[in-house]
């Protein structure tokens, strides 16, 4: 994304510089520099354009580490986020995500593991685990 927003404003910049140039009879070589300017812009269109669908494309954003899981977490964000996340919930022992059929917006997941107090610690570190291994490669440490 910073690449994009740097080729662009190079882009625009030299486009302007040279329009400048060209158009007042100042420079007839700044006619030449304008093509330049506009595949410079083209450039950044696309190159933002790809890194917006590779970041769509990723399962999870980059910024979802582990130290974001907390207790304090609203569950409906996380379900509404990550569909696939309410299933693992449930298979990691969330029993009462199980028995609703909508998850309430202001359930978070310490009230959500309360009924399951006795096996907390290991429950929490299952879903630390589990939140790891479905970070990309990259973070991954």
């Amino acid at each position: 994304m910073g690449a994009s927003l740097m080729l662009i404003t190079a882009g625009c910049t030299l486009r302007v510089l040279a329009e400048s140039l060209a158009y007042s009879g100042i420079r007839a070589a700044a006619w030449k520099v304008i093509p330049l300017s506009a595949f410079a812009e083209l450039a950044a269109v696309l190159l933002f354009a790809f890194s917006l669908a590779m970041r769509l494309a990723t399962p999870i954003p980059s910024w979802f580490e582990r130290r974001h899981v907390n207790d304090r977490m609203s569950i409906y964000w996380l379900v509404s986020s990550y569909p696939a996340t309410g299933r693992l919930l449930v298979e990691h022992g969330l029993v009462t995500l199980a028995a609703v059929a909508e998850v309430p917006k202001t359930l978070t997941l310490r009230e959500a593991a309360k009924p399951m107090a006795p096996r907390q610690r290991s429950w929490w570190k299952s879903l630390a685990t589990s939140s790891k291994t479905r970070l990309p490669r990259s973070l991954r440490k």
